[in-house]
C-alpha cells in the first residue's frame, strides 16, 4: 500500500544525488596555509606602506588655558608642516571618551522631526525624553524661542551638538586659508534625512541642514572618534595658525578635543594596525603549514614502516 506523502522515488528526495567531497591531505592543507600566509603578507605591507604614505598632524586643545570654552574668545595653536601636503587636506575634530554608541543616546532623536515634521512634546516624548524643551538643551541658542517651546531638533544627540569653529592662516604672511565646509556629509543623510519646511523652520533653535549637524548626527561606534569638519585644497611646508572657537566642553564626561589635519591614501586614513594584523596572520599561517608538512613527513614514515613490517611478515609466513 503506497502512503500518501511518501516522497516521489526521485535522486534528489531519495538523497541518492552523486556529491564531490574534498578530502585534503596534509601535504595539500600546508600548501594552502602557506599561499595564504604569503598573501596575507603581501597584503599587510601594502596596507602598512598606504598608511605610511598618509601626512597626519594631530595636536589637542581643550587642556590649553586658553582654549577652555569661553563666550566669543579664540584661541590659537600651531601645526609646523614638515612637508608638502598635496591633493585634499582634512580637517577632522577628534573626542576622546565620548560614548555615543549608548543606546539611550543614539536612539534620542526623533527622524520625523528631523525631515520636517512640526511635532508636538507629546509626539517626541517616546524618542527625545529628556529633551523636549528649549530649556532642557542648557546652551545658548541664536533665535528668539521660549524656554518652553518644543525642542526642535529634540534629543540627547543634539543637545550635544559639537559647536566649534576653526579658521587656519599662515603664520607669516597671515595669509587666511580657505576652508571648504561643503561637501563633509553623505549625499543620502543630506537628500532624505535632514530637511527644512516653512512649517517648522521659525521653530527650530539650529538648522538641521546644516553639514556640521548632519556629520554630529551619524554616530560613532566607539568612545574616541573622529568627525570631519572641513577640507582644505593643499596645504605647503611651513607654520600654519588654527584659530578656534572654543565653545564645547567635553570636562562632563572627562572627554579629550583634538584637531587633526590629515590626507588620505586609497585606503583611508593612517592605520597601520590593519597591516601589522594580517602580517601577524600571514605567520601564523605559514607557520601552520610547516606544521601540517611536518605531521604529512612523519605518518608518510609510520605508514611506509607499517608497510615494509607488514610485508616482511607476510613473506615470512608464506
Amino acid at each position: 500500500m503506497e502512503l500518501e506523502n511518501k516522497p516521489p522515488n526521485t535522486p534528489l528526495a531519495q538523497q541518492r544525488m552523486k556529491y564531490w567531497k574534498l578530502n585534503l591531505s596534509n601535504l595539500h592543507k600546508g600548501i594552502m596555509y602557506n599561499s595564504c600566509g604569503m598573501l596575507l603578507i603581501i597584503l599587510g605591507i601594502l596596507l602598512i606602506l598606504a598608511s605610511e604614505s598618509v601626512i597626519e598632524y594631530s595636536k589637542r586643545y581643550d587642556d590649553l588655558d586658553s582654549c577652555k570654552p569661553r563666550k566669543g574668545l579664540d584661541c590659537e595653536i600651531e601645526f609646523h608642516i614638515t612637508e608638502h601636503m598635496k591633493g585634499d587636506v582634512f580637517l577632522y575634530y577628534q573626542i576622546n571618551n565620548m560614548y555615543q554608541n549608548h543606546r539611550k543616546y543614539s536612539k534620542s532623536l526623533n527622524p520625523k522631526q528631523l525631515k520636517g515634521s512640526d511635532l508636538s512634546k507629546d509626539d517626541i516624548e517616546s524618542t527625545c525624553d529628556p529633551v523636549l524643551e528649549i530649556k532642557n538643551l542648557h546652551r545658548d541658542i541664536m533665535v528668539n524661542l521660549s524656554r518652553t517651546d518644543v525642542a526642535n531638533p529634540c534629543g540627547l544627540v543634539a543637545k550635544s551638538y559639537f559647536n566649534d569653529t576653526f579658521s587656519l592662516y599662515q603664520k607669516d604672511s597671515n595669509k587666511t586659508v580657505k576652508i571648504h565646509e561643503n561637501d563633509i556629509a553623505f549625499p543620502r543623510d543630506k537628500d532624505d534625512k535632514f530637511r527644512n519646511s516653512s512649517d517648522v523652520d521659525k521653530k527650530r533653535w539650529t538648522d538641521v541642514t546644516d553639514e556640521h549637524f548632519i556629520v554630529w548626527n551619524s554616530i560613532a561606534v566607539t568612545k574616541n572618534f573622529r568627525k570631519l569638519w572641513g577640507r582644505i585644497n593643499g596645504l605647503d611646508k611651513g607654520r600654519y595658525i588654527m584659530k578656534i572657537n572654543s565653545l564645547y566642553d567635553v570636562s562632563d564626561f572627562n572627554g579629550e578635543k583634538h584637531v587633526v589635519l590629515t590626507t588620505l591614501s586609497v585606503l583611508g586614513g593612517k592605520m597601520p594596525y590593519l597591516g601589522i594584523l594580517c602580517i601577524a596572520i600571514g605567520v601564523s599561517s605559514i607557520v601552520g603549514s610547516v606544521v601540517f608538512f611536518i605531521l604529512h613527513r612523519k605518518i608518510k614514515k609510520e605508514i611506509d614502516s607499517s608497510m615494509r613490517s607488514s610485508r616482511i611478515s607476510h613473506q615470512s609466513l608464506s
